[in-house]
């Protein structure tokens, strides 16, 4: 029943769009809600875990500070890594199709 409601929702609002249909979006938006939802679900169980570890031993704020630090500045890293290479990927492909 839901599924049927959120195609025809997503069928009524894009239709417009060429090449899109509902069966098109509903395919994108399953594999990135249930994606955002592992995320959000690992993040709130070791926030938990980590508020229970520091509270029942202060003692390991410290540590659990210092790996946030450090996994904050691995993600900016690989985020920024990231960043460099698709763009030098869209821009081999952009002069490659320009010239054949």
């Amino acid at each position: 029943m839901l599924l049927r409601i959120s195609a025809h929702v997503c069928s009524a609002f894009f239709l417009p769009l060429r090449g899109l249909n509902a069966l098109t979006l509903l395919s994108v938006d399953g594999p990135i809600s249930l994606g955002f939802m592992w995320l959000n679900d690992i993040s709130v169980s070791m926030l938990t875990k980590a508020i229970a570890v520091v509270y029942l031993t202060p003692v390991f704020i410290f540590p659990c500070l210092e790996i946030a630090v450090i996994g904050a500045w691995l993600g900016r890293v690989y985020m920024k890594a990231q960043i460099a290479i698709n763009f030098s990927v869209d821009s081999c492909l952009w002069s490659a199709s320009r010239f054949p």
